[in-house]
């Protein structure tokens, strides 16, 4: 299976299951992506140790993180700007997810 139909399965799979700080929730999210992807875990350690939003954001500024979209650049490479057409990287992926405005 090539990246973008793992990505697209990965997502569709996703979002059949319930929104749950700690479990299942947006940073969560894109860690998955990149362990599957991957094999790189960033968010251990990160996975059910809040069970609110508000608890998930006040321990990842404890950890010197401003948010969510904060953590994965600090474990994957820096890459150039992509179109959705030349995504090749899991971290780039996650990047052009984490970073694309909601529509």
């Amino acid at each position: 299976m090539d990246r973008l139909s793992q990505l697209i399965a990965y997502a569709a799979e996703a979002g059949a299951q319930p929104f749950r700080p700690g479990s299942h929730d947006c940073a969560l999210f894109a860690a998955g992506w990149v362990k599957l992807a991957t094999g790189q875990d960033f968010a251990r350690g990160w996975r059910s140790t809040y069970r609110s939003l508000k608890r998930g954001q006040q321990l990842l500024e404890e950890a010197g993180f401003a948010d969510h979209v904060a953590l994965p650049p600090r474990t994957c490479p820096r890459l150039p700007r992509l179109s959705h057409r030349s995504v090749t990287s899991p971290c780039s992926t996650t990047m052009l997810l984490a970073s694309s405005p909601a529509r």
